[in-house]
This record gives C-alpha cells, structure tokens and sequence, in this order.
C-alpha cells in the first residue's frame, strides 16, 4: 500500500483491507468535522465495497453522506468546490485495474500533508458508537451542464472526436458534453468497468483508438484513464502525441 498527497492505494483484501478503509476515512471525517461528505467512485469492481466503507466510517462520526456515484475525479473536484464540502474519491486513477484507493478532497483541493498525516496515523480516536450520520444519493450532472454554458451549446460543430474511454468514469460525461458542444463522438472502451487495455492511456499505445481516429477521418481523438482525470491527445492522423498528454483535475475544480 502506497500513501501520498496523491491518494492511497493498494489491492483490496492483498496489501490493503476494508479495515484500513475505515480507519483513513473514520480519520479523515474527524478532520473534516461534522457536515456534509462527497463520495463517489470510478468503475472497478472494488468500488462499492470500498465506498460503503468511506460512507459507514463517515456517518459514524455524525456526517451526512452525499453519494455521488460512478463520477470522474474532476468533476467531483469542482462538486467539492462548489458545494464547499469535502470529498472521498474511491479511486487508484491510472493505476491497474485490480488496484484501488481513496483520493482526498478539501474545498476543491487535494489535501495538505499534514492532513494526511494525520488520516495515515496508525492511533485514531474512535467514534463512540454510531454517529447518527445519514446517507443519501444526490448527483445531479452540474458538471456537463456547467461546461456547456461556459463554452456554448454547439460551439465545436463540426469537429469529430474520438473518445477511448477506457472502461472509467468519463463514460458517465465525455461523450455527453461533446455531443451538447456540437461534436461529431465515436466512442471505444465504453463498457463501464470493462478494461481491454492498460489503464494508464499514457503507458498504452492507445492502437484502436488511432486507427478509429483515421478511419473515421476524426479530427482528434482523447484516451482516458480510469477515473477520467488523465488523457492523451491522438492527432488527426492518427498520431499519439506524447507531450501533450494532461492532468485535467485542475479544470474540474475551477
């Protein structure tokens, strides 16, 4: 199990166990003090147990859960921002797909050291039996609809994209907010939890979605990772542009 101001990551029931879910997020929601929690997740199989666990340990120390459900890492960034309540992503990112993590979220922003310090404490104050939190699901996609109306319905008529989705959370909006800004989308690898090529579009060649690229005479084509907030650009001939792969969680937050 790996820890860092990226997240923490193992393999569920391998180097990393729902305990040890409950301890981060049960130290994580004492950090964050009494209130509403964002919880969502990307498309691995681990996910729903692991995100049970963040919910449990949260409405433990009194916390209301707000499930968001399967979402990308930016959007439940600017989620977080916006609504000002802090956030568990359930995630390893662009990790292998038997991996998985929780990413932490403050006010639209990764987290401080010390904040993670103290959530990867070994001692941990327990919560004196349950908290009276409560869970409930309330995504709404503000995510697409805020991107639409800052760029302009139909404002990229036209342009035909390309979108390996990589089996992640993107599903759940790239295609969408494409199409409402005017895009022509051809979509690969948008089977919700299906993997059929690494994980991390940087590390993969990325072949299908080159080839779809030219033989759809598409103008560019985007290569996701599994929660969405990692892409590779392929160009109009069907070229993967290594130095223009990017980070988009910063974009999700503002």
């Amino acid at each position: 199990m790996i820890a860092s101001l990226s997240g923490i990551r193992g393999i569920l029931n391998n180097d990393m166990n729902l305990e040890d879910v409950t301890h981060f997020a049960n130290s994580f929601a004492r950090e964050v003090g009494a209130g509403g929690i964002l919880i969502a997740r990307d498309t691995r199989s681990t996910g729903p147990a692991i995100s049970r666990a963040v919910a449990a340990a949260a409405m433990s120390r009194g916390l209301i859960v707000l499930d968001c459900g399967v979402i990308s890492t930016p959007a439940l960034f600017r989620e977080s921002r916006v609504s000002g309540r802090p956030a568990v992503m359930v995630t390893a990112s662009h990790n292998e797909p038997e991996f998985n993590g929780l990413k932490f979220i403050i006010g639209g922003r990764g987290i401080t050291k010390q904040t993670l310090d103290a959530v990867t404490s070994p001692v941990a104050e327990k919560p004196d039996g349950f908290g009276g939190g409560t869970a409930r699901r309330v995504w709404r996609p503000t995510y697409v609809e805020n991107l639409v109306s800052r760029f302009g319905i139909g404002c990229c008529e036209g342009v035909r994209v390309a979108l390996d989705l990589g089996g992640g959370a993107a599903i759940s909006h790239a295609p969408k907010l494409l199409r409402r800004l005017g895009c022509g989308v051809d979509t690969i690898n948008d089977a919700a939890g299906v993997f059929t090529r690494r994980v991390d579009p940087v590390a993969d060649d990325l072949a299908t979605l080159r080839r779809v690229v030219r033989e759809r005479d598409c103008d560019i084509g985007f290569g996701f990772d599994c929660d969405g907030d990692r892409l590779v650009i392929v160009d109009a001939a069907g070229r993967k542009r290594r130095r223009l792969h990017a980070y988009i969680r910063a974009s999700g937050a503002s």
